[in-house]
């Protein structure tokens, strides 16, 4: 499932990490991006709750991209 999910978000490093899963972008964020609410990383107990928090993460970006 990590494969995958490092296929599907290739801008964050995605890692396997005691009791559970981490994302960390792979670029620093802006002022502006972490007032919008991105955030730079996320731990989480398994892979579908990470999948999760990365799909609203890229939900955001795309709402901001649209303005």
């Amino acid at each position: 499932m990590l494969q995958l999910l490092r296929q599907m978000y290739p801008a964050w490093r995605i890692v396997p990490v005691r009791n559970g899963c981490m994302a960390t972008r792979v670029r620093p964020l802006s002022d502006e991006e972490r007032a919008a609410g991105l955030g730079a990383s996320f731990f989480r107990g398994d892979a579908h709750e990470l999948a999760q928090v990365l799909h609203a993460q890229m939900d955001i970006a795309h709402q901001r991209g649209s303005r």
